[in-house]
């Protein structure tokens, strides 16, 4: 059992192309080279239709994902790549709708074709996670953006004869913002606004991104995101507890990002379900409240 491929030749020499995956396995590392040929492609329909695939992890000698590549994985959460794969063909990611958060590990500065692309595969909510590594005088730095969910919706117009589209939710305006070779950040911070209620956790998503991760961050950007993760504290909390992150709480709680009027029920959420470490940080930010929370640690 393991992967399948084809050895195949272009101009810059013979490499192998993935055509499939015999078993099953949870999490997929595809390697960097199979008989001393280096994994230039995924197949079309490769990797596609399965339901065991959780997390999926391309090597740097990847050039191609053709067409279909992971088309239709139930259950596929995470795709780890690096922008060198820069040649996606249609539907790579298509009805892959518990698929949360690409990584892409940038090898240069300015390469955002795969990201560009892969947007244009799905409506769904998607965040993409960029790291660039240090090297030759440059920091490390990541960044996290997140693109909300959009329908595309077709309307007949029979006396016109004509089918009319049309595009409920910003999130087609925010993947505007990814040129291949740049990322419009401050058109992307001009969004928030567009959002509506329906977009709150993909809201929540973009302030927390933005805030941890202020790559090209203006202050008035800044502070339209706290804003509004103020304004939004109990559910942004009750959010974060489901998904027991303790690390966005804890960023929430030391830059002071939380209505100490709005953590009767967050805390309450967290008692029962056990999280004494979220307890403990939500009652250090309540202390002082109007309204003071009664719950003991020792309890949990």
């Amino acid at each position: 059992m393991g992967f399948t491929y084809e050895k195949k030749t272009a101009a810059a020499g013979p490499f192998i192309e993935i055509t499939g995956y015999e078993g099953e396995a949870p999490s997929l590392t595809v390697p960097d080279e199979i008989e001393g040929l280096p994994v230039r492609s995924i197949g079309n329909h490769a990797l596609a239709d399965r339901s065991d695939v959780r997390e999926i992890t391309l090597p740097r000698t990847l050039k191609t994902l053709h067409l279909f590549a992971f088309q239709n994985d139930a259950n596929l959460e995470k795709i780890r790549v690096f922008d060198t794969a820069d040649d996606c063909y249609d539907g790579v990611i298509r009805s892959c709708d518990a698929l949360r958060e690409i990584a892409v590990e940038m090898t240069g500065e300015n390469n955002y074709v795969l990201m560009r692309e892969l947007l244009q595969d799905t409506d769904n909510a998607l965040s993409f996670l960029l790291h660039w590594p240090a090297g030759e005088g440059k920091q490390e730095k990541t960044l996290r953006l997140t693109f909300p969910e959009y329908v595309r919706e077709a309307r007949e117009d029979t006396m016109a004869r004509a089918i009319h589209f049309t595009i409920e939710g910003a999130g087609m305006a925010y993947r505007e913002c990814v040129e291949k070779h740049a990322l419009l950040l401050a058109e992307y911070d001009r969004l928030l606004p567009r959002l509506t209620s329906y977009d709150d956790l993909s809201a929540a998503e973009i302030c927390l991104d933005r805030l941890m991760y202020p790559e090209a961050l203006g202050e008035a950007a800044r502070a339209q995101y706290e804003t509004w993760l103020l304004g939004h504290t109990e559910k942004v909390l009750l959010y974060l507890i489901d998904r027991q992150d303790a690390d966005r709480i804890r960023f929430l709680s030391r830059e002071h990002l939380l209505d100490r009027k709005a953590l009767e029920k967050p805390l309450q959420a967290a008692s029962e379900q056990g999280l004494a470490e979220i307890c403990a940080m939500l009652m250090e930010a309540g202390g002082g409240s109007a309204a003071p929370l009664s719950f003991d640690l020792d309890e949990l």
